[in-house]
């Protein structure tokens, strides 16, 4: 086994087997409809960019949210062209979620006007 079939095994090994903490860099863009919160892209560990995902509305339990993974349409279905392992499913969601979250209020405060009265007072 030559040196770079060594260190090519050794990195897979890492990768495939060593449970890590994943690094998921979120760009969604907060875009609300009546089935929709947001849509946008991951980039997971910096190796793997999954775009075309949104948060969606529920319509089974209203005021609950899922994601929603990259498909194709078909004639009368959907063919799923990206899943993820329930533990990295469940990164990702808790951090687009969280990304949209605070962009909505980011988004509120901005419409807020804020007055201030401004006093002086002789001693």
């Amino acid at each position: 086994m030559s040196e770079w079939d060594k260190v090519f095994e050794e990195m897979k090994n890492e990768l495939l087997e060593q449970k890590q903490q994943f690094h998921i860099i979120p760009k969604m863009v907060l875009h609300e409809t009546e089935n929709q919160l947001g849509y946008g892209s991951v980039t997971i560990n910096g190796i793997v960019t999954v775009k075309g995902i949104r948060v969606m509305k529920s319509k089974k339990a209203p005021g609950e949210f899922y994601l929603s993974l990259p498909t194709i349409a078909r004639e009368d279905s959907y063919l799923e062209i990206c899943r993820m392992e329930p533990e990295l499913y469940h990164t990702v969601f808790k951090t687009v979620v969280k990304d949209i979250l605070i962009q909505q209020m980011n988004q509120k405060t901005a419409e807020e006007e804020i007055s201030v009265d401004v006093k002086l007072i002789d001693k």
